[in-house]
């Protein structure tokens, strides 16, 4: 049976890899909508790298709209990369609307900012690191009477600190998915007073704007979004895409 799943997974490797190598020279041969459909197919496998490449063929395509989509994903899971950062400032040159977008600076904004530095992994293993540390100094503690001084030092040090950060985990982080950005896909979109179609128009976005989104109707058909302070109003859900 292993020696089954072991050759199964093997035998996935060897596809997943062919279908890259593929796409990727798809992508070199010029056959921009070959290749995105084959990288689409890699999200799951090599979300990061996938992303990046659907941006490109979505760039390639002049679908501008959507290419900043997925740099953006991009840029979440790998936020030092230059390449994903550049990508981004060269597609903005092709878009319509001049860069409206601030950020609303409250906290899921600043908890979402906090995720690209470290991530909900990272801290579930600091907390099983800390939850190990104290453990065994509890044990060093009891068996070990000339050590009870670092026991009771490590505890006094380790306890509070496992506290703060499972309370952060469970109170705090996830407020962070509260904060969703989107990107306007569109040649362009209504940004209406209400969330109907024959309301009037607040203002109008173009392909590539992003917004932070606020809510959603209750058919879900209009997405309130934000730019900043003075500009807020409601879009055609079809129009958006969350990044």
């Amino acid at each position: 049976m292993r020696k089954i799943i072991y050759l199964l997974f093997i035998l996935a490797s060897s596809v997943a890899q062919a279908n890259w190598e593929t796409a990727m020279k798809l992508y070199n041969e010029a056959k921009y909508d070959s290749a995105l459909s084959l990288f689409q197919q890699q999200v799951e496998i090599a979300e990061g790298p996938a992303y990046y490449n659907i941006g490109n063929c979505y760039y390639k395509l002049n679908e501008f709209g959507k290419a900043m989509v997925y740099y953006e994903k991009a840029l979440i899971l790998d936020p030092q990369n230059e390449d994903i950062a550049h990508n981004i400032d060269f597609t903005k040159q092709h878009l319509l609307d001049k860069e409206h977008y601030i950020p609303p600076y409250d906290i899921p904004y600043f908890l979402h900012q906090l995720g690209q530095i470290i991530t909900d992994t990272q801290i579930t293993y600091l907390l099983i690191v800390l939850g190990l540390i104290v453990f065994f100094s509890y044990l060093l503690g009891v068996f070990i009477k000339e050590k009870r001084t670092l026991f009771n030092k490590t505890l006094s040090f380790s306890i509070p600190l496992t506290l703060v950060l499972w309370a952060f985990t469970v109170f705090v982080l996830p407020l962070k998915n509260k904060h969703v950005d989107a990107i306007v896909i569109s040649e362009y979109a209504n940004a209406y007073l209400t969330p109907q179609s024959d309301a009037n128009t607040a203002f109008i976005l173009h392909e590539g704007s992003k917004v932070n989104v606020l809510e959603k109707s209750y058919d879900e058909q209009f997405t309130k979004i934000r730019l900043n302070k003075e500009m807020v109003g409601w879009i055609e859900s079809n129009r958006l895409e969350e990044i």
